[in-house]
């Protein structure tokens, strides 16, 4: 089956029933994409066109990780997208893989916050 949304703040929730997520906006210029981080930190194989605008630099970095595809057209989508579908031992170690790319990216709150502090104190003395 395929979910297809026209509407906001859902994405997060039906990527999780998701086997693998095609991030819409991309495909047709100019484009913007979605966040791809959200399918990868669900373990979802993760697609997406090459119309990124704002989210380049997550493809970049999940690409070379080996946990998203850039489809240009219709027949690649469904010739990448296939090959996971039908491998679910290919799809369940991506999964593992995409969980624990986000996770050694996590605490970038935590840092931002400490500068701050950081910057709030020097300005205070």
């Amino acid at each position: 089956p395929v979910i297809l949304l026209d509407t906001m703040g859902e994405l997060f929730k039906v990527y999780s029933l998701a086997q693998a997520v095609f991030v819409g906006a991309s495909l047709v210029a100019p484009g913007g994409g979605h966040n791809l981080l959200e399918p990868a930190s669900l373990g979802k194989a993760t697609f997406h066109g090459p119309y990124l605008e704002y989210k380049q630099g997550d493809a970049d970095e999940l690409a070379r990780a080996g946990l998203a595809v850039q489809a240009t057209n219709a027949d690649e989508l469904a010739r990448e997208a296939g090959r996971v579908l039908a491998d679910a031992e290919y799809r369940a170690a991506l999964s593992d893989k995409a969980r624990a790319f986000i996770q050694e990216r996590r605490g970038a709150s935590q840092l931002v916050a400490e500068k701050i502090i950081q910057l709030l104190e020097a300005v205070g003395e």
